[in-house]
């Protein structure tokens, strides 16, 4: 399993008709590690589904820090290529 680290995360824009889509930008807040993830794993936090799109959303703005760990999503349905994820195992003040 990767390190757990603290990441800021925002929706770069990019859109794909073919999975997967790397539409997350992650960056640890240590400037370690920069990549893009096609998935936001957030079932550790055992959210219902509004806490979860509410999350989703801030995320997206860029307005909440994170710890987790980067890891293989493997190939999505129809995608031709693996994808990555952000496992977000806490928010992080």
């Amino acid at each position: 399993m990767a390190a757990t680290q603290i990441y800021r995360v925002k929706d770069n824009g990019r859109r794909s008709f073919i999975p997967p889509c790397f539409c997350w930008d992650v960056a640890a807040v240590s400037g370690q590690e920069e990549t893009v993830v096609s998935e936001l794993d957030l079932s550790p936090l055992h959210l219902d589904e509004s806490e979860g799109e509410a999350l989703r959303a801030r995320l997206a703005r860029g307005e909440v820090l994170v710890q987790g760990h980067v890891a293989d999503a493997g190939v999505p349905p129809g995608g031709l290529e693996p994808g990555r994820k952000l496992v977000v195992e806490g928010l992080h003040d």
